[in-house]
């Protein structure tokens, strides 16, 4: 039983390292397209760019207004005035009837939709 967990074990470290190769390989080809210098140079520009993000939110911090310059505001919600009664007309409920002119040019705009088109 003890072989079997060995053998399995073994099969599983021979595995990672088959994988830790592969990844070493590419890491390898990975830094011999890679400039060093152009690291250094984009980690610099983001570093720049970052700065300069932060002094922008700084900047617009500074330009809100305070707590103590703005007015107050009511704390309270304003009474309502519930003896104001709008006079509306009821909802409809059935589809509005069209006149018969509107109904025959409705009927040839669809008719005229359904026709095929000419080559």
């Amino acid at each position: 039983m003890t072989q079997l967990a060995d053998i399995e074990l073994t099969s599983k470290q021979k595995a990672v390292f088959e994988s830790l190769k592969q990844v070493n390989s590419a890491m390898k080809a990975i830094q011999s397209e890679v400039n060093l210098d152009d690291v250094q140079k984009l980690m610099d520009d983001t570093a720049e760019a970052k700065a300069y993000q932060n002094e922008l939110k700084f900047d617009n911090l500074e330009s809100q207004l305070n707590v103590e310059d703005m007015p107050e505001v009511p704390t309270t919600e304003p009474v309502r005035e519930e003896d104001e009664i709008l006079d509306l007309p009821d909802v409809p409920t059935k589809q509005p009837l069209a006149p018969n002119a509107e109904m025959s040019s409705t009927k040839e705009r669809s008719a005229v939709l359904e026709e095929p088109l000419e080559a």
